[in-house]
């Protein structure tokens, strides 16, 4: 799902978020990011980028049941975001559904080995308690990214 004429609003500004006409769109930006973080959960995670966002759900091969409730959930979400845009009188959004297989791809994601090196150096000379150590490894950041459910993912091709 996507913002529409979120775009052109920063036309003017030449894409400067920073200049004042630019408030409006970043203001609109700020309210659907916020928004799209309410309706995320376990059952339809949210992918975030800029003024879209990706919800996925692993589905089931084994019920339909599973892929109705993150169809009907994506629905409803596009309903909330819409009216509250509509009602602020911007264009809306749009947003296109898809449910179907994927294949896992390994090796995407890859976290810091410098980064846990150090953390575990740390702990074992105890410079950081284990609930520092806990807190660090849970926030630390991958050094490539990767949205298993959106890689080799068919339903979109």
């Amino acid at each position: 799902m996507d913002l529409l004429g979120y775009g052109s609003m920063l036309k003017e500004s030449h894409f400067n978020p920073t200049h004042p006409s630019s408030v409006d769109a970043v203001t609109r930006l700020q309210r659907f990011q916020a928004q799209v973080a309410d309706l995320a959960n376990r059952y339809m995670k949210a992918l975030i980028v800029n003024d879209g966002v990706a919800f996925v759900r692993h589905l089931s091969p084994r019920t339909n049941s599973v892929t109705y409730d993150f169809l009907a959930r994506s629905y409803n979400a596009f309903k909330d975001i819409n009216a509250l845009d509509l009602g602020e009188g911007y264009p809306g959004a749009r947003m296109v559904l898809a449910a179907g297989p994927r294949m896992r791809v390994d090796g995407t994601i890859m976290h810091s080995e410098t980064h846990l090196g150090s953390l575990i150096k740390r702990l074992d000379e105890g410079v950081v308690d284990p609930k520092q150590a806990l807190r660090e490894a849970f926030s630390a950041m991958h050094v490539t990214g990767s949205v298993p459910e959106l890689q080799a993912n068919f339903a979109f091709t």
